[in-house]
């Protein structure tokens, strides 16, 4: 039934500038489809973003999509360096990998969780 995740879509009060703050991170390009909605394709993952609205406001704590990351700390400091902040954790769970969850720029929420 459910085969992988294709797409996580962001709301946000500034599409364009939330989707260029992930090219820059992720090393690509943004593609405008159209004006309410703009991509950029990451690692596996296409990355969505359109305008909040009443219905789907920028986060709201319910859903963290996790990154994996090699080099956890080095992760953990680029993002906070790009205006990133630390909501929860650092914690190592019960598997001993480092994970945290960070709010971006734009108010969504965005996890990252280190490879074993």
């Amino acid at each position: 039934m459910l085969k992988g995740l294709e797409t996580i879509l962001f709301f946000c009060p500034e599409p364009l500038k939330a989707a260029t703050w992930y090219a820059e991170l992720l090393s690509t390009t943004v593609q405008i489809e159209n004006p309410n909605f703009v991509t950029v394709q990451g690692p596996g993952v296409l990355l969505g973003f359109h305008p909040e609205d009443k219905k789907n406001q920028a986060g709201n704590g319910s859903t963290i999509a996790y990154w994996q990351v090699e080099d956890f700390e080095h992760a953990l400091g680029l993002l906070q360096t790009k205006g990133a902040n630390l909501y929860r954790g650092p914690i190592n769970n019960q598997d001993h990998r480092n994970l945290a969850m960070l709010i971006d720029p734009f108010g969504n929420n965005i996890g990252i969780i280190e490879v074993l």
